[in-house]
């Protein structure tokens, strides 16, 4: 019975295996954070149209009320700053996802060097397995064929 094939770096390809599957897990939380950033930052523009409505349907009413108006001011200027932090906050994200890109990819070409490696030595254990049972079955056949001639001589 031939040994079983064992490779002798399979700790390390599960290791490589595990680090590609946390970068893909940094990668979707990234991605995740940016679409929580572009919903927030979509939320406050929905939010600076109606209180924008709201400031011209306050000022095209004839009679402007100080007071309102200063509120809605202010609202739209609060609005403004959350969006520029909101826009910052969306580039430094693309930045990250960029780098957890590349994070990823570099442990997939690392995983798929170890595979190719691992199929490389499976390739040269299955050659010499078969070279050794070639060799017991042809000392078998010649071993065989030597009784059959010594029978019928």
């Amino acid at each position: 019975m031939p040994k079983k094939f064992q490779f002798p770096f399979e700790k390390l390809r599960r290791i490589r295996r595990f680090k590609t599957k946390e970068a893909q897990r940094r990668l979707g939380e990234s991605y995740g954070k940016l679409y929580l950033r572009e919903e927030w930052l979509q939320n406050l523009k929905e939010s600076a149209a109606i209180e924008q409505e709201n400031l011209e349907r306050l000022i095209s009413g004839g009679k402007v009320d100080k007071g309102k108006t200063d509120v809605i001011v202010r609202t739209l200027e609060v609005n403004d700053s959350e969006q520029k932090t909101c826009i910052a906050e969306i580039k430094e994200i693309e930045v990250e996802i960029e780098e957890r890109r590349v994070e990823l990819q570099e442990a997939v070409k690392e995983e798929e060097k170890f595979n190719k490696y691992r199929e490389k030595m499976y390739e040269n254990y299955k050659k010499v397995t078969n070279r050794k049972e070639m060799k017991i079955i042809d000392e078998t056949a010649s071993r065989l064929s030597f009784e059959w001639e010594g029978k019928n001589v």
